[in-house]
């Protein structure tokens, strides 16, 4: 049986250690040192599949990346976890989505998430319909209901004919 999770695929920028010591960030041209800064694999959609992958369940994700270099981190590193990537769309025309995490320095829990949406809103009601007609899925998880600003109006529909 597999799941196909309708959802998002981008890059996470971590920066940790962000200096702020109780304050806001430093605007102004400042430049301060922090701890560490890390590429890794993000979207609720990306991780959703990769854990469901992770425990032996077969996942497909259903995502839009751009044709540059933040869409080839994107699918290298979800390829790398076992998710089937067949119904990932590749758009020359628009850039990957992706967020920069901010992590506090004097509370590493605290955090601030800047995403520049790109291809995260970009799935089309007609090809979520198609993608999963093809693949005839035992489960449908949506995540990032928020996200999908193109596909929110048509997807309780196409979640009724599965």
């Amino acid at each position: 049986m597999t799941i196909a999770v309708i959802g998002d695929l981008c890059p996470d920028v971590v920066v940790a250690g962000v200096p702020t010591r109780g304050r806001e960030l430093s605007f102004g041209q400042a430049e301060e040192l922090v701890t560490s800064t890390t590429a890794t694999l993000g979207g609720s959609g990306a991780l959703t599949s990769c854990a469901m992958s992770g425990v032996g369940a077969p996942a497909a994700l259903l995502a839009v990346v751009g044709e540059d270099a933040f869409g080839r981190l994107s699918l290298e590193l979800i390829r790398e976890r076992g998710v089937e990537v067949a119904e990932v769309r590749v758009d020359p025309s628009t850039p990957t989505g992706s967020s920069v995490i901010l992590v506090r320095q004097d509370d590493p829990t605290d955090r601030e998430i800047l995403t520049d949406l790109g291809t995260l809103a970009s799935l089309w009601p007609d090809e979520v319909r198609a993608a999963l007609e093809r693949r005839e899925p035992g489960f449908v998880h949506v995540s990032s209901f928020f996200l999908h600003r193109r596909l929110q109006p048509a997807l309780a529909g196409i979640l009724a004919d599965q």
